[in-house]
Protein backbone atom coordinates (compact mmCIF):
# COMPACT_ATOMS: atom_id res chain seq x y z
CA UNK A 1 0.00 0.00 0.00
CA UNK A 2 2.60 2.55 -1.10
CA UNK A 3 -0.23 4.83 -2.20
CA UNK A 4 -0.31 6.15 1.37
CA UNK A 5 3.16 7.65 0.91
CA UNK A 6 2.71 8.85 -2.69
CA UNK A 7 -1.07 9.11 -3.19
CA UNK A 8 -0.79 11.19 -6.34
CA UNK A 9 1.64 8.80 -8.08
CA UNK A 10 -0.90 6.34 -9.59
CA UNK A 11 -2.97 9.22 -10.97
CA UNK A 12 0.05 11.04 -12.41
CA UNK A 13 1.52 7.89 -13.94
CA UNK A 14 -1.80 6.87 -15.46
CA UNK A 15 -2.44 10.33 -16.93
CA UNK A 16 1.12 10.47 -18.27
CA UNK A 17 0.43 7.41 -20.42
CA UNK A 18 -2.08 9.19 -22.68
CA UNK A 19 0.37 11.64 -24.31
CA UNK A 20 3.02 8.90 -24.48
CA UNK A 21 0.64 6.55 -26.30
CA UNK A 22 -0.47 9.35 -28.63
CA UNK A 23 3.20 10.06 -29.42
CA UNK A 24 3.89 6.37 -30.07
CA UNK A 25 0.79 6.14 -32.28
CA UNK A 26 1.94 9.19 -34.25
CA UNK A 27 5.49 7.86 -34.64
CA UNK A 28 4.49 4.34 -35.71
CA UNK A 29 1.06 3.39 -37.08
CA UNK A 30 -0.04 6.87 -38.19
CA UNK A 31 3.31 8.14 -39.37
CA UNK A 32 2.02 8.74 -42.91
CA UNK A 33 -1.08 10.64 -41.74
CA UNK A 34 -1.10 14.38 -42.37
CA UNK A 35 0.09 16.16 -39.24
CA UNK A 36 -2.80 18.62 -39.00
CA UNK A 37 -5.41 15.90 -39.56
CA UNK A 38 -3.84 13.69 -36.90
CA UNK A 39 -3.78 16.39 -34.22
CA UNK A 40 -7.28 17.62 -35.04
CA UNK A 41 -8.65 14.07 -34.74
CA UNK A 42 -6.79 13.42 -31.49
CA UNK A 43 -7.88 16.79 -30.12
CA UNK A 44 -11.53 16.15 -30.97
CA UNK A 45 -11.33 12.67 -29.45
CA UNK A 46 -9.73 13.99 -26.25
CA UNK A 47 -12.30 16.75 -26.01
CA UNK A 48 -15.16 14.26 -26.39
CA UNK A 49 -13.66 11.96 -23.74
CA UNK A 50 -13.00 14.86 -21.35
CA UNK A 51 -16.54 16.23 -21.69
CA UNK A 52 -17.96 12.72 -21.28
CA UNK A 53 -15.95 12.18 -18.10
CA UNK A 54 -17.08 15.52 -16.65
CA UNK A 55 -20.73 14.76 -17.45
CA UNK A 56 -20.54 11.31 -15.85
CA UNK A 57 -18.65 12.63 -12.80
CA UNK A 58 -21.14 15.46 -12.25
CA UNK A 59 -24.01 12.99 -12.64
CA UNK A 60 -22.36 10.64 -10.13
CA UNK A 61 -21.98 13.51 -7.68
CA UNK A 62 -25.45 15.01 -8.01
CA UNK A 63 -27.89 12.21 -8.93
CA UNK A 64 -29.16 10.61 -5.74
CA UNK A 65 -30.59 7.62 -7.59
CA UNK A 66 -27.09 6.74 -8.77
CA UNK A 67 -25.50 5.25 -5.64
CA UNK A 68 -26.87 7.93 -3.34
CA UNK A 69 -25.14 11.05 -4.65
CA UNK A 70 -21.55 11.96 -3.84
CA UNK A 71 -21.44 15.72 -3.21
CA UNK A 72 -18.40 16.49 -1.07
CA UNK A 73 -20.17 16.71 2.29
CA UNK A 74 -19.54 15.18 5.71
CA UNK A 75 -21.73 12.22 4.75
CA UNK A 76 -19.60 11.65 1.65
CA UNK A 77 -16.43 11.88 3.71
CA UNK A 78 -17.83 9.27 6.09
CA UNK A 79 -18.65 6.98 3.16
CA UNK A 80 -15.15 7.44 1.75
CA UNK A 81 -13.65 6.67 5.17
CA UNK A 82 -15.80 3.55 5.46
CA UNK A 83 -14.74 2.36 2.01
CA UNK A 84 -11.07 3.00 2.74
CA UNK A 85 -11.01 1.20 6.10
CA UNK A 86 -8.16 -1.00 4.87
CA UNK A 87 -5.93 2.07 4.59
CA UNK A 88 -6.60 3.02 8.20
CA UNK A 89 -5.91 -0.57 9.27
CA UNK A 90 -2.47 -0.53 7.64
CA UNK A 91 -1.32 2.48 9.69
CA UNK A 92 0.02 1.16 12.97
CA UNK A 93 0.46 3.39 16.01
CA UNK A 94 2.56 2.31 18.99
CA UNK A 95 1.78 3.80 22.41
CA UNK A 96 2.37 2.41 25.88
CA UNK A 97 3.95 -0.72 24.43
CA UNK A 98 0.84 -1.67 22.46
CA UNK A 99 0.23 -1.38 18.75
CA UNK A 100 -3.10 -0.39 17.28
CA UNK A 101 -4.47 0.78 13.95
CA UNK A 102 -5.35 4.35 13.12
CA UNK A 103 -9.00 5.10 13.88
CA UNK A 104 -10.66 7.87 11.86
CA UNK A 105 -13.28 8.82 14.45
CA UNK A 106 -10.90 8.81 17.41
CA UNK A 107 -7.68 10.04 15.76
CA UNK A 108 -8.57 12.04 12.66
CA UNK A 109 -12.04 13.56 13.00
CA UNK A 110 -11.25 15.43 16.21
CA UNK A 111 -7.97 16.58 17.71
CA UNK A 112 -6.76 13.59 19.73
CA UNK A 113 -5.68 14.20 23.31
CA UNK A 114 -5.46 10.71 24.80
CA UNK A 115 -4.70 7.17 23.71
CA UNK A 116 -7.28 4.43 23.70
CA UNK A 117 -7.36 0.66 23.43
CA UNK A 118 -10.00 -1.63 22.09
CA UNK A 119 -12.03 -3.67 24.56
CA UNK A 120 -14.58 -5.93 22.88
CA UNK A 121 -14.28 -3.81 19.74
CA UNK A 122 -15.04 -0.52 21.49
CA UNK A 123 -12.42 2.22 22.05
CA UNK A 124 -11.76 2.79 25.74
CA UNK A 125 -9.74 5.78 27.01
CA UNK A 126 -6.39 5.01 28.66
CA UNK A 127 -4.35 7.14 31.04
CA UNK A 128 -1.73 7.97 28.38
CA UNK A 129 -1.93 11.59 27.16
CA UNK A 130 -0.46 12.36 23.74
CA UNK A 131 2.63 14.53 23.48
CA UNK A 132 3.00 17.16 20.76
CA UNK A 133 5.15 14.73 18.73
CA UNK A 134 2.47 12.05 19.06
CA UNK A 135 -0.21 14.48 17.85
CA UNK A 136 1.97 15.57 14.93
CA UNK A 137 2.61 11.95 13.92
CA UNK A 138 -1.09 11.10 14.12
CA UNK A 139 -1.99 14.22 12.13
CA UNK A 140 0.55 13.31 9.44
CA UNK A 141 -0.81 9.77 9.15
CA UNK A 142 -4.41 11.02 9.06
CA UNK A 143 -3.54 13.54 6.35
CA UNK A 144 -1.88 10.93 4.16
CA UNK A 145 -4.91 8.61 4.32
CA UNK A 146 -7.33 11.52 3.77
CA UNK A 147 -5.33 12.52 0.69
CA UNK A 148 -5.78 9.04 -0.76
CA UNK A 149 -9.54 8.98 -0.45
CA UNK A 150 -9.89 12.60 -1.60
CA UNK A 151 -7.87 11.80 -4.72
CA UNK A 152 -10.12 8.81 -5.35
CA UNK A 153 -13.12 11.13 -5.22
CA UNK A 154 -11.63 13.90 -7.38
CA UNK A 155 -9.62 11.83 -9.89
CA UNK A 156 -12.30 11.81 -12.64
CA UNK A 157 -12.28 15.62 -12.56
CA UNK A 158 -8.48 15.70 -12.76
CA UNK A 159 -8.58 13.22 -15.63
CA UNK A 160 -11.09 15.39 -17.50
CA UNK A 161 -8.91 18.49 -16.97
CA UNK A 162 -5.77 16.76 -18.25
CA UNK A 163 -7.64 15.33 -21.23
CA UNK A 164 -9.05 18.80 -21.95
CA UNK A 165 -5.58 20.38 -21.81
CA UNK A 166 -4.30 17.69 -24.16
CA UNK A 167 -7.21 18.43 -26.50
CA UNK A 168 -6.33 22.15 -26.45
CA UNK A 169 -2.68 21.39 -27.17
CA UNK A 170 -3.65 19.12 -30.07
CA UNK A 171 -6.05 21.72 -31.45
CA UNK A 172 -3.36 24.40 -31.35
CA UNK A 173 -0.76 22.04 -32.79
CA UNK A 174 -3.09 20.76 -35.51
CA UNK A 175 -4.65 23.99 -36.72
CA UNK A 176 -2.50 26.97 -35.82
CA UNK A 177 1.04 25.69 -36.17
CA UNK A 178 2.48 25.39 -39.64
CA UNK A 179 5.84 23.68 -39.45
CA UNK A 180 6.95 25.46 -42.64
CA UNK A 181 6.47 28.89 -41.05
CA UNK A 182 9.12 28.94 -38.31
CA UNK A 183 8.08 32.28 -36.78
CA UNK A 184 4.48 31.08 -36.39
CA UNK A 185 5.66 27.84 -34.76
CA UNK A 186 7.81 29.82 -32.35
CA UNK A 187 4.87 32.05 -31.42
CA UNK A 188 2.74 29.00 -30.65
CA UNK A 189 5.40 27.68 -28.29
Amino acid sequence: LKCRFYPQAPLVITLFHLPVFIGILRATALKQCHRGSFYRAVGQGCLAVGVGIIILWLAWITVDAWDGGWKYTDATKDRLVERSAALYDTVKLNFEGTTRSLNYKMDCKEVPTYNFKYVYGEPIKTSYTYTMNDKKMIDTECSSVKTVWFLLWVSPFVCALVTGMLAAFCAINGTMVDMNDTSRAEKAL
